[in-house]
């Protein structure tokens, strides 16, 4: 078949647009490709120290002794769950791409009074800074500067979300810590009566002869062995207990004791906790109704 001048034109023009395209097209990938995003090392095991400023908030400070997470200034040991999590996510603080080159900041949440200032400090003492603005509107991605960097870069995950937190919501809620299977006697006081269950071939029996059924007793020490409260509350752990109980292992003793029943739950302290606690009404009447069921 044979074409037309007219036809043979619009071939040679749609010849010529994709030569032009398809020369866009590599020019392009070519400036992408000589454009290296900047590598952040951020090694959690490393870090000793993370301060997250929050715009109009307090700080919240966080020093690493030995493989503690603590939080200052009180010294009060972090969630290792929460840490864990923390960490993680800091690990993986890493350019995926570059969104502007300086700004505007406003887009981003970046602004001095937006942005969240996060502190990375290293063992050797070297520090990062980090600004966090939004999360996109997938929230699978943050935008986010690095120190005097004017550049914006996106990162994987939401930052906003992981950087939402608080003293009190870092700290460690477990309040008891003894090795269940080690368990080799309790004590439980009230007031004047004083109860001790010790286990014998296998059954655990108090100083009256009682033998307890060991599926629940089972459940129960488990439960007591990694006790979480339910909060930390402002009154003093001091007074008298209206119960306790003494957790016998053959490396030391674990206490705690019931201070006062309420109606969330009872308040309580434990061992080598300063400040009083609250623990679910399960868990209080559970203790009470086991060694002592005549009050219930």
């Amino acid at each position: 078949m044979k074409l037309t001048g007219k036809q043979r034109s619009e071939l040679l023009i749609l010849a010529v647009l994709i030569l032009l395209l398809s020369l866009f097209l590599i020019l392009r990938n070519r400036d992408r490709l000589r454009y290296d995003l900047p590598e952040w090392e951020v090694s959690s095991d490393r870090l000793i120290r993370i301060v997250i400023n929050p715009p109009g908030k307090p700080a919240v400070e966080l020093q690493r002794r030995e493989e503690i997470w603590q939080i200052l200034p009180e010294d009060r040991p972090a969630s290792r769950e929460e840490m864990s999590r923390l960490l993680e996510q800091l690990s993986l603080l890493q350019p995926v791409d570059i969104l502007s080159e300086k700004g505007p900041y406003d887009r981003y949440g970046l602004r001095p009074e937006q942005a969240v200032i996060l502190t990375l400090t290293d063992g050797t003492g070297d520090t990062a800074v980090y600004y966090a603005g939004q999360a996109s509107s997938s929230g699978n991605y943050s935008y986010l500067r690095r120190g005097s960097d004017p550049a914006v870069y996106s990162v994987r995950g939401s930052l906003p979300e992981l950087l939402d937190v608080t003293p009190e919501g870092l700290r460690e809620k477990q309040v008891l810590d003894f090795a269940a299977d080690e368990l080799k006697a309790l004590t439980v006081l009230a007031g004047e009566r004083r109860t001790e269950v010790r286990k014998e071939n296998g059954v655990w029996k108090d100083s009256g002869g009682r033998e307890y059924d060991p599926t629940e007793m089972s459940g129960f020490i488990n439960r007591m062995s990694r006790l979480k409260c339910l909060d930390f509350t402002e009154s003093p752990a001091s007074g008298a207990p209206v119960l306790s109980v003494i957790f016998s292992t053959g490396t030391g003793n674990t206490r705690l004791d019931l201070l006062e029943e309420r109606e969330t739950g009872f308040l309580a302290r434990g061992t080598d906790i300063p400040d009083a606690f609250l623990i679910t009404r399960f868990d209080g009447e559970r203790i009470r109704g086991l060694f002592f069921p005549e009050e219930e």
